[in-house]
């Protein structure tokens, strides 16, 4: 999928890198985050013109927001939305995030009150570790969680990010053979 750009006026950008709650990428991860190899396949399926903030969701109060650490994609509309709506209030989103601990939180309310609504995607989207995540359980709709494709895994430990990396480079190795 090829990278698009968002073009950000200067102050707006100087002022998100001041904030390190801004933290505003296509797809934002942790670094103790790992993406398995299917976010090419998943995120070719969401048309980038249309306000996309996908991620597992979570909820402070009202405000439902994707969980950071799990990583969340947004479409180029979606930020176009939302900086601008961040550009419009400048003040009072500096004061609001001065008054908040969780930075995804932060970001989600943006989103919410720039029009743009999350995209659930959990379990696809996990912000457990793989060990933790509990397969056998079901989702409102009956099915389990072991049915659905996973995007992230988070709390992971450095050898464990090794050992899928290493997992996902052999298995692409022996699918491009066949």
């Amino acid at each position: 999928m090829e990278a698009r750009q968002v073009e950000v006026p200067p102050d707006v950008e100087q002022d998100m890198a001041r904030i390190s709650r801004y933290e505003v990428v296509p797809l934002h991860r942790d670094r103790y985050t790992h993406l398995l190899v299917c976010p090419p396949q998943y995120l070719a399926a969401l048309d980038h013109t249309q306000p996309y903030y996908v991620g597992g969701q979570i909820s402070i109060g009202d405000v439902e927001f994707a969980h950071g650490g799990a990583g969340f994609p947004v479409s180029q509309e979606a930020l176009r939305r939302m900086v601008e709506h961040y550009s419009a209030y400048k003040k009072e989103w500096e004061t609001f995030t001065d008054g908040h601990w969780a930075g995804d939180y932060v970001l989600g309310k943006a989103f919410m009150d720039a029009g743009v609504p999350l995209t659930r995607a959990w379990p696809i989207f996990q912000s457990d570790d793989i060990g933790v995540v509990p397969y056998g359980r079901t989702d409102v709709n009956e099915r389990r969680l072991w049915c659905y494709p996973t995007i992230s895994y988070h709390h992971l430990s450095r050898d464990t990010i090794e050992e899928l990396w290493t997992f996902e480079q052999e298995w692409l190795a022996r699918r491009e053979q066949v």
